[in-house]
């Protein structure tokens, strides 16, 4: 018999089908059903195949009897036969379907009610908007997230790249700022049902950011501060080598105590020597005008541009070294270099020093005014007026003769008076005896500068 045939294909299928329907029929149940493995002969230009209707017409042939396959399957079940026994091989174009238990019914139905609807794109999510547990939400823009050292193969994670991308300049700012992740536990949950894959994503990006923030954080502050030392050095390296002859600025000498400051605005290199700088800064921090404190910021000698903090404590570190710091640098660092708060809480140490400077060097208009002023309301106090010249005769002393003992006691006294007054104390007993004893030597003191040449 010829296989290729069309009546012999014809009769095969016929009899695949009626196996299929003796089948279902003996065991009475839908748990076997009848597949044709015969493909259909719609291949033109095989053999056995005379024309192209021919072949058409056993295409409609071959659907018309697994259709009626189909439906000659019972829709009512019968009682349940035993199957077979797995030892014993299936009829040929059956295949076995394993019954599904409720539990198995019941997690379809739920997944398919939740699964999302397809579409040809999936939602992305969004990397401008983070929520945070504390009630927080953080905004981001498309450039947040570039200008860090940290490449995608070192931090990945978008979210967290535009997070450290956005850190405060300031210790104290970057720290608050740090503080918004501290309690975040990545816990995100959605409104709606069509908000379940941004949820999830997000919990996948985000699951334990706290962690993932401040590791970031150390790496990109670690790299920084390398990178710095590297450009720190190449800068330092560039500037010596055109650096010309050290001579301190104050003495015009060779510094015996060098100490070193670059300017990297001005890309120049500074040396002083340590004594002279140590002495300059101090009397910046104590200036005064006419016993009034009135400190003025360090600057550079060469420049006159104010110290930066980065300056400043890198003279400090130095001086230290050298053994040559003041009072007023070293009170200043504690207050980290901030004047206006330094200058607050040593408000009366730099009154009183302020007044102690201008009595003692009598070097200005003012500080002589503020001497003559005490001696000359003490011999009003006291009535001790011996002549109409005694003002000009005081007024020229402390001018031409500064050191002379008698304006000398005048200074320690006036001192006692000022600091009394500045703290509230009651020394006019110990001030007026020690007055009136002074002016007792007036015919001396007027003598002696009659002598010399001065009255």
């Amino acid at each position: 018999m010829d296989h290729n045939d069309p009546s012999h294909r014809q009769n095969t299928i016929f009899n695949a089908q009626l196996t299929a329907q003796l089948v279902s029929a003996l065991f009475g149940s839908q748990r076997y059903i009848a597949v044709i493995n015969v493909p259909p002969p719609i291949i033109h230009g095989v053999e056995g195949v005379e024309s192209v209707e021919e072949s058409e017409r056993m295409e409609e042939e071959y659907t018309e009897s697994t259709d009626s396959a189909e439906e000659s399957i019972p829709s009512d079940p019968l009682p349940r036969v035993r199957p077979p026994s797995p030892t014993t091989d299936p009829p040929l174009g059956l295949r076995r379907v394993r019954p599904r238990s409720p539990s198995e019914v019941n997690q379809m139905v739920l997944s398919a009610k939740h699964a999302r609807p397809n579409s040809p794109k999936e939602k992305e999510i969004d990397y401008r908007t983070i929520e945070l547990n504390t009630c927080l939400t953080l905004y981001f823009t498309e450039e947040d997230g570039h200008a860090l050292l940290l490449n995608e193969r070192a931090e990945p994670n978008r979210f967290v790249r535009n997070v450290i991308s956005r850190l405060p300049h300031g210790v104290k700012d970057r720290m608050i700022y740090l503080a918004r992740f501290m309690r975040n536990d990545a816990d995100y949950y959605a409104d709606e049902e069509n908000d379940a894959f941004d949820i999830e994503g997000k919990k996948k990006l985000l699951y334990n950011l706290r962690d993932q923030v401040v590791a970031a954080y150390i790496k990109e502050w670690r790299l920084r501060a390398v990178f710095r030392r590297v450009v720190h050095r190449l800068r330092i390296k560039k500037i010596d080598a055109r650096s010309v002859e050290e001579v301190d600025p104050i003495t015009l000498c060779a510094p015996e105590k060098p100490v070193t400051l670059y300017d990297w605005s001005a890309k120049k290199k500074f040396v002083f020597d340590a004594k002279s700088l140590a002495t300059y800064i101090e009397s910046k921090l104590l200036y005064n005008e006419g016993g009034f404190a009135l400190p003025i910021y360090p600057s550079n000698p060469w420049t006159n541009v104010e110290f930066t903090s980065t300056q400043l404590i890198s003279l400090y570190y130095q001086l230290a070294a050298q053994g040559e710091l003041r009072w007023g640098l070293v009170t200043l660092h504690k207050y980290n270099f901030n004047k206006t708060l330094w200058h607050r809480y040593h408000h009366s140490a730099l009154t009183m020093s302020a007044i102690k400077n201008s009595l003692i060097r009598l070097d200005s208009f003012d500080a002589r005014e503020l001497l003559l002023d005490f001696i000359l309301s003490k011999v009003d106090e006291l009535q001790f007026r011996s002549s109409n010249r005694l003002d000009q005769v005081y007024r020229i002393a402390i001018q031409k003769a500064p050191t002379h003992w008698y304006v000398e006691e005048c200074k320690a006294i006036a001192l006692i008076h000022y600091e009394a007054e500045h703290f509230g104390y009651n020394r006019v007993h110990t001030i007026n005896q020690r007055c009136l004893k002074l002016f007792k030597k007036q015919k001396e003191f007027v003598k002696d500068m009659t002598d010399r040449g001065l009255l």
